[in-house]
């Protein structure tokens, strides 16, 4: 293919019709809400046992212009799209949550953010699996939320929190 047909096609390329959106869709990606759905049922269709499990942020790179871009120092490729991710000890995905600011449909914040992104990805596993994650997640209040929920969780503490 050449690069001038990949352009046309690019040009083109739509997932849902922009002139008919819906009101009630307040998702920031709800141009290719279609494809995250997809991608997202096929991650949680993976058979799931009791296991070990990480949770961690990835960054999706992204130079384009979108006001979700996000800029996190000391990553691979620093400027992109925020993506919490649950994966297995193989680092198949399991689920995930493209990060959309304050309006990021996570049900319950009063713990703060990580936390809420680490009751919201572990819905999906059993109980008596293990999670690890770093210490953007951990707080004492989360490690007692999923104690009393039946997981275990292994994290890296900061004094401040």
């Amino acid at each position: 293919i050449t690069r001038y047909r990949f352009l046309a096609i690019r040009t083109h390329l739509h997932f849902v019709d922009v002139n008919n959106r819906l009101p009630n869709n307040k998702s920031k990606f709800w141009k290719i809400q279609p494809l995250i759905e997809f991608v997202r049922n096929a991650c949680r269709n993976i058979p799931r046992s009791i296991g070990l499990y990480s949770i961690d942020e990835q960054m999706v790179p992204f130079t384009g212009r979108c006001p979700y871009r996000q800029f996190v120092k000391n990553k691979p490729r620093p400027v992109g799209l925020k993506n919490f991710v649950i994966t297995t000890t193989t680092g198949m995905v399991l689920d995930f949550e493209l990060y959309q600011g304050a309006e990021t449909p996570f049900e319950d914040r009063s713990l703060g953010l990580g936390p809420a992104v680490v009751l919201h990805l572990s819905k999906t596993i059993p109980k008596e699996s293990v999670l690890f994650f770093d210490r953007y997640f951990t707080t004492v209040p989360l490690m007692n939320r999923l104690n009393e929920i039946g997981i275990h969780a292994t994290g890296t503490i900061m004094q401040n929190r």
